[in-house]
């Protein structure tokens, strides 16, 4: 959905790698502080959304927080997106060529991140198992190995060459015998 954009927007630090985190409607919103936490040593800059689902008692100096972002703009901007490893998300960074942590809980996500995980675009860390040594270690392993962002790039390429419409012309002109 249209997201407004954060005031702080164009002040984003693209100096560093941006890293985009959103645990959506569904993810386990009490693991931000642990995400935003692990973040907070690196050389990186971060740009996070509570998805208006919570209060954070403090914000790292290289974290910006709004409760929305426009998710497509924000992966675009990303070095890499930490997620909930659901559909919506993971799309997002996939139209742009962004990697994926997924940060997953439920059945979808965990089907969705192994689909993700062995295509190399991304990679899965259970919510139970999210502690900030795993969540750090997690983020420097995709920032530092160039094979999950060659991965990224390329389902990008796979995704701006599919064109549902057409397909699915096809499909009801085969399926009337045209």
């Amino acid at each position: 959905p249209d997201s407004n954009i954060p005031s702080w927007w164009n002040d984003i630090d693209r100096s560093r790698p941006v890293i985009y985190v959103s645990l959506g409607s569904s993810g386990r919103v009490e693991l931000l502080p642990n995400v935003l936490e692990a973040l907070a040593e690196l050389p990186v800059t971060v740009i996070a959304t509570t998805a208006g689902r919570t209060k954070l008692a403090s914000v790292p100096d290289n974290a910006l927080v709004s409760e929305y972002l426009p998710g497509d703009k924000a992966a675009g901007l990303a070095a890499l997106v930490i997620c909930n490893g659901g559909s919506l998300t993971t799309y997002q960074a996939i139209q742009n060529g962004t990697p994926v942590l997924g940060i997953v809980s439920n059945l979808d996500q965990h089907l969705n991140m192994s689909y993700l995980s062995r295509a190399g675009i991304g990679a899965v860390l259970r919510s139970e198992h999210a502690s900030v040594a795993r969540i750090r270690k997690a983020v420097k392993s995709v920032l530092d190995d160039s094979r999950y962002k060659n991965a990224a790039d390329n389902a990008q390429r796979v995704a701006q060459g599919y064109h549902p419409q057409k397909q699915f012309l096809s499909f009801v002109q085969e399926a009337l015998g045209n």
